[in-house]
């Protein structure tokens, strides 16, 4: 069983003066391609299997003498097959909730040959706004979330073949949170503050009550 994109070696045995070989793919007994149409007659070539070759049990290699093509044999049949493109967000999940200005790891997996994706952001299913046109399809990319994102629990990641947009997933619904603003002022312990403005107006409750008291 050999998959489309993979390197594999084709190995046979031979006697006689034979010095080169020629190699053929067949499906279903029919002439698909020339694998190589000369090649030394040592026993072994390392063949990287073509994309666009459908998926089928009924492969067989021919290998003939190129000098005398009546001098051959075919391999027993064999399975090539094709892995489909696709794409799994992983991370955000359902259980995600992360803060507008931080930094998160966006994750995803993949089968196939997809080369880089996109990743964009929707709220609902409606369209927000495009996080990346294009980054390596390496399963991961680093996301500072911006800070103008409201608050809400329905946001979506959308990652997609940059080469093939049908080919993509969603995440599930996530929860973005604007970071709260610190207490009080920078540099001031909030309870002082509001222990000063305490005693302010106590003492000002004070003095207005002593001037309303005549004698």
């Amino acid at each position: 069983v050999w998959e489309t994109g993979t390197s594999q070696s084709i190995t046979w045995t031979s006697t006689g003066s034979s010095s080169d070989v020629k190699l053929e793919l067949y499906e279903n007994d029919v002439l698909v391609m020339e694998i190589v149409a000369s090649t030394p007659n040592d026993g072994e070539y390392s063949w990287t299997i073509p994309s666009g070759l459908a998926d089928s049990t009924l492969y067989q290699v021919l290998i003939s003498d190129v000098a005398n093509l009546a001098t051959d044999d075919f391999s027993d049949y064999f399975e090539i097959f094709t892995v489909p493109d696709t794409i799994t967000v992983t991370i955000p999940d359902g259980l995600t909730a992360w803060e507008t200005g931080t930094t998160h790891s966006i994750t995803w997996t993949s089968t196939g040959g997809i080369t880089n994706v996109k990743i964009e952001l929707y709220k609902g299913d409606v369209f927000d706004r495009e996080i990346v046109a294009s980054t390596p399809n390496d399963g991961s990319y680093d996301w500072t979330i911006p800070i103008d994102l409201d608050d809400d629990i329905d946001y979506k990641i959308k990652i997609s073949d940059v080469s093939n947009p049908a080919t993509y997933d969603e995440s599930p619904n996530f929860a973005l949170t604007r970071i709260p603003l610190p207490p009080g002022i920078p540099g001031y312990d909030v309870y002082l503050i509001i222990g000063v403005v305490c005693m302010l107006s106590i003492i000002l409750v004070k003095r207005r009550f002593k001037k309303s008291i005549k004698f």
